[in-house]
């Protein structure tokens, strides 16, 4: 037994010994570039006793290119080889200049995986980055994220396709891990909602609510079903509603127009009838009185530092104590004082007994508001339906954009995520799409959940026709909604024009583009940036600016007035237009035959066949015909269509624009858009010299 000992320690050192010959004349090989020595040598080195040094060889020969035997996926294949061997022995070594451990296998397995994930972004397939993923254990953690960001991508882009419940549903239980699975189980909750109630009848959003009680578009089959009974004042359906579903958004409105089917002539008998009949009514003492001041219209109006509420009348029915107010909302307003924001009702009454923050008008029956730093949404009842949040923004498109945890995400209308927060900036969502900011950069998201890349220094709202702009490498540039570059960005600013056109502008001259790809001219006119984009172009027609000359342009690329005809020339308006002549400023039909002879010294474009201009010593209205409808030594402004505020040293005025003095010894006036019973109606408030006031309504 002693004699065996020693003989056994000799043989494995032997054996050791000669390993290490072996895969030294390996790697002297490689060194060399001799691939086909190298390759041989550390295959029969493997195949005896597998080793991390031998793995190590073999990825490094298959990750060079400069060989026939080059081939990233096996380069993978050995790297990984040589790590879970080094992890065993964890002995480095080395041979001539190739280093085994585990700092050097990690750097060449960064290398393959970055080559290998080059491979699988271009081929762009879920399988191919899947493949990546499983074939790349030891890659970085950021090129593992890629990958998983693009297949998710892909996997998203691919079920939408497909559109269906099914295939959203498999994809689910497919990929559990997905970061994307939020927003592939919003997905597949309004795929399955909009299936089953594609007729769109009562039962089926019954039938629906029962069966999938926590998906995520209850809120929305709710919603249905009270606009399908409210617009067939369907009081059976009602009934039902108000009994089955007391969490609806509508539960209150589908009470109150209950009670307006069922109550007509509010005799005490009908109304005692009415009480029985429902004795959980909810607003048996509000409901007559909010109903009472639904019909009245008082408006937001300053009183020296303060703001309070007038009637219809000019008196101040609610007194003028707040800081700031907004007009009245469904059925309130929101006011503030020292630093406090609450609802109150037509009676200044704190609808909510509650104080915020800050809070925003109500839209649809929902509110953002703010309670010490956090915010929420609340309901017409004052329950908080979603948050905290660390900010939230006003409602766009039936969209709250929301921020926790400093991250962007975003709200429906029911509170729902529909992106969950994952950005670092998510702006408001425009004609169906929003911008997000990740890692600096701009990208865009669809309400959908579809998402392309941040690639952008910045990127605007995209218009009506899907259209946006965006800087890269400090130029601007166009896309479409596919995220297609469709002008190159090397412009050093566009500015977006009415009918779908878009003002260049390079090396301080400028040009107009049309979104249907084409130049409508070249870049070389001259611009002036403090100038709008109205003074260039109203969409139809456009300005061309040359040695300080101007010349009008049709879309087609006619020229309708000449260089140097007129020393300015602006966009026609009520068929006439305005033209500056020896600094004098007149006006001409479309054949340029003058109409207005060039007089004054200044003058606005025809709005409603009046223009507004000014001689040496008055400021007049005049007529499309030229005739004078109005003149004062003062000051005139046009503040609504046909209405003029005139202001001269004795007195102001209102006026028509036929020049008829509506109101005289006026101090100062304002405007407010109020929405009264689903209807927009606008008021202009009069005060007097004697502070009473004068109420029109526009």
């Amino acid at each position: 037994m002693r004699l065996i000992k020693p003989l056994f320690f000799y043989l494995i050192l032997t054996a050791f010994s000669l390993r290490g010959a072996k895969i030294n004349q390996a790697y002297e090989a490689l060194s060399i570039y001799d691939y086909f020595k190298a390759k041989k040598l550390f295959y029969e080195v493997l195949k005896k006793q597998p080793n991390a040094p031998a793995a190590y060889g073999l990825s490094t020969l298959f990750y060079r290119s400069d060989n026939p035997f080059s081939n990233a996926d096996s380069a993978a294949k050995y790297i990984t080889w040589a790590g879970n061997f080094f992890k065993k022995s964890r002995v480095k070594e080395s041979y001539n200049g190739f280093i085994i451990d585990s700092l050097h296998i990690s750097i060449l397995a960064d290398s393959i995986a970055q080559k290998l994930l080059k491979k699988a972004l271009l081929a762009n397939n879920t399988s191919d980055l899947e493949a990546f993923l499983i074939k790349n254990p030891f890659a970085p953690q950021n090129l593992k994220q890629q990958a998983l960001l693009k297949r998710d991508q892909l996997i998203f882009s691919q079920n939408q396709y497909y559109n269906n419940s099914d295939s959203t549903y498999s994809v689910l239980l497919r990929f559990p891990q997905s970061h994307l699975y939020p927003e592939l189980q919003t997905l597949y909750d309004k795929q399955l909602f909009e299936e089953y109630t594609v007729l769109k009848s009562a039962q089926v959003y019954i039938d629906f609510i029962r069966q999938y009680p926590t998906n995520k578009f209850i809120g929305k089959a709710q919603d249905d079903l009270f606009q399908l009974y409210r617009k067939n004042n369907d009081v059976q359906g009602l009934e039902f509603y108000v009994h089955n579903y007391p969490k609806s958004r509508f539960y209150n409105e589908a009470w109150k127009l209950l009670y307006a089917l069922t109550v007509k002539s509010y005799n005490n008998d009908e109304l005692t009838g009415f009480m029985n009949a429902y004795p959980e009514f909810p607003f048996k003492e509000s409901i007559n009185k909010e109903i009472e001041l639904n019909n009245k219209i008082l408006i937001p109006l300053n009183d020296s530092d303060y703001v309070g509420f007038i009637d219809t009348s000019g008196v101040f029915v609610i007194p003028a104590t707040y800081d700031a107010a907004t007009p009245f909302k469904e059925g309130v307003a929101v006011v503030t004082r020292n630093d406090s924001a609450w609802f109150v009702n037509k009676e200044n009454k704190n609808v909510f007994n509650s104080f915020y923050t800050e809070a925003f008008p109500f839209i649809s029956g929902i509110a953002p508001v703010n309670k010490n730093g956090q915010w929420f949404l609340i309901n017409r009842q004052g329950q908080e339906i979603a948050g905290p949040f660390d900010d939230l923004s006003e409602q766009s498109e039936q969209i709250y954009t929301v921020k926790l945890n400093n991250k962007y995400g975003a709200l429906d209308i029911y509170g729902n995520y529909i992106l969950q927060p994952r950005f670092d900036k998510l702006g408001d969502f425009k004609n169906g799409k929003a911008y997000y900011i990740d890692n600096g950069l701009y990208g865009f998201i669809t309400k959908s959940g579809k998402t392309f890349s941040a690639r952008y220094q910045w990127i605007s709202d995209f218009d009506e026709n899907n259209i946006a702009i965006v800087k890269m490498n400090g130029l601007y540039g166009l896309i479409n909604d596919s995220d297609s570059l469709f002008l190159n960005a090397r412009y050093e600013l566009i500015l977006k024009a009415e009918h779908s056109n878009f003002i260049l502008v390079r090396n301080n001259k400028y040009g107009f583009y049309s979104s249907k790809n084409c130049f409508i001219t070249d870049v070389d006119n001259e611009f002036k940036k403090e100038l709008p984009v109205s003074y260039y172009t109203n969409g139809l027609a456009f300005k061309l600016i040359k040695n300080k000359k101007q010349a009008i342009m049709d879309a087609n690329g006619k020229v309708s007035i000449e260089f140097g005809m007129f020393d300015e020339v602006y966009f026609a308006q009520n068929n006439l237009i305005r033209i500056k002549k020896k600094n004098k400023y007149g006006f001409t039909d479309r054949k340029l035959n003058i109409v207005i002879p060039c007089k004054y010294l200044e003058a606005t474009d025809f709005k409603d066949s009046i223009s507004i201009v000014k001689t040496k010593t008055e400021t007049v209205l005049i007529s499309t015909a030229g005739t004078e409808v109005f003149k004062t030594k003062g000051s005139l402004t046009r503040i609504f269509a046909h209405y003029f505020w005139v202001e001269e040293e004795e007195q102001n005025l209102l006026i028509d624009n036929k020049g008829k003095v509506l109101i005289e010894n006026a101090s100062g006036y304002s405007m407010v858009n109020l929405q009264q019973n689903d209807n927009a109606a606008t008021y202009l408030i009069i005060e007097l010299e004697n502070k009473s006031k004068k109420i029109i309504k526009l």
